[in-house]
């Protein structure tokens, strides 16, 4: 298998196990606890390795899932104290431990390969050169099997704790009136979380574990608020940031984890743009149109209101009707234009007269509206 090949399959493995945790972190509006969670591992696995005195052993895994209990039991415990909000608390917990933990490779571990760049940014393009040997037998590298279950395990915990996670994620205090094993749920999330990044980073880095956590997730929460549609288009997202970025970054000699972020971080824009509901795009046009309908219908119920009465001729004259209306010339000049050529108003003598269509108009908005029935 060439290097390109081995280089993608990883991180299509680690944006599938990252896509996957993803939405619940966005739904329960801790996508930032995982920036902490990412970075802080480091020292858990510093911490591990002093014990164990072994790159390659289990225990740095358990070390760094049990340092990002720590985290999130920090950062809860400074928010409940009332002192600092989450962000606050996030920001103080993952520096102070972070820095220990380069601090304690600095000064106990300044020969031994960990690599506080590496970790940030990761080193794909040598994962290849980390082989598995069976037999004397090369089956490739051997973070595209660490990858490979990382993937097996998180859709295993989904696929077992669906429903318990959706409710946990959605509304918490309903997975407490329920007698859901809140605290259970969140410690296994919590570990999934920790061990996908530890096993992660070692490949691509935190900084686009982080990425690939949140950004195909965000992007998903824009299409949709339901959650298997927002697994699925995270999954997507995550897959093709990752074929598209590796593809890009060998194309182009360019880092393979950096160009993935990038894919990531502008598929998130295109869809922040263009999402045909809930786009930024899509919402301006709609409130235009909303705004835009409540100026037509401004200008219909005024001439409603003085339907019939002897002051018509002059609260309907093109020229003194904005008076009341008080809309800028050039807008209302455009309401009118808009109203005439859609036959729900007509002008006769600069006196405006409102159509019979102008009127169903009318009606139908009175009604959707549950104002009472028009005179």
């Amino acid at each position: 298998m060439s290097a390109f090949l081995q280089i993608l399959l990883i991180l299509v493995a680690v944006s599938i196990s990252c896509s996957l945790l993803g939405p619940f972190l966005v739904l329960k509006k801790t996508a930032m606890m995982v920036d902490a969670i990412s970075h802080t591992i480091l020292l858990g696995i510093v911490l591990a390795f002093f014990l164990v005195k072994d790159l390659n052993s289990p225990l740095l895994i358990f070390g760094a899932a049990c340092m990002g209990l720590i985290t999130v039991y920090l950062i809860q415990w400074l928010r409940k104290t009332g002192l600092v909000d989450e962000d606050a608390a996030i920001g103080i917990v993952f520096p102070l431990l972070f820095s220990v933990a380069i601090l304690l490779i600095s000064l106990k571990a300044s020969n031994v390969h960990l690599d506080v760049d590496t970790v940030l940014l990761g080193k794909v393009e040598i994962a290849p050169l980390d082989f598995l040997m069976i037999g004397g037998r090369d089956f490739g590298a051997k973070s595209i099997y660490t990858s490979l279950f990382n993937v097996l395990l998180n859709l295993l915990c989904i696929g077992i704790l669906f429903k318990e996670w959706k409710i946990y994620s959605f509304d918490p205090d309903l997975a407490k009136a329920m007698n859901l094993p809140y605290f259970w749920l969140e410690l296994l999330f919590i570990l999934l979380t920790s061990v996908t990044s530890v096993i992660s980073f070692s490949s691509v880095g935190s900084i686009l574990v982080i990425c690939l956590m949140v950004g195909p997730a965000a992007s998903a929460y824009i299409l949709s608020k339901d959650l298997r549609k927002m697994i699925l288009f995270s999954l997507l997202y995550g897959i093709f940031a990752a074929g598209v970025g590796t593809t890009l970054a060998f194309w182009l000699d360019l880092s393979i984890a950096g160009t993935c972020a990038m894919v990531t971080g502008i598929l998130f824009l295109l869809t922040f743009l263009w999402a045909p509901e809930e786009g930024y795009l899509a919402i301006q046009r709609r409130n235009s149109r909303q705004r835009r309908v409540f100026s037509e219908l401004n200008v219909l119920f005024h001439l409603n209101n003085h339907k019939n009465s002897e002051e018509y001729e002059i609260e309907a004259h093109v020229e003194t009707m904005n008076r009341h209306l008080r809309l800028e010339k050039s807008k209302y000049d455009s309401i009118l234009a808009s109203l005439k050529r859609k036959e729900k108003i007509e002008i006769r003598e600069e006196v405006v007269f409102v159509t019979e269509k102008g009127e169903e108009f009318l009606q139908e908005k009175a009604q959707e509206f549950g104002i009472p029935a028009m005179k």
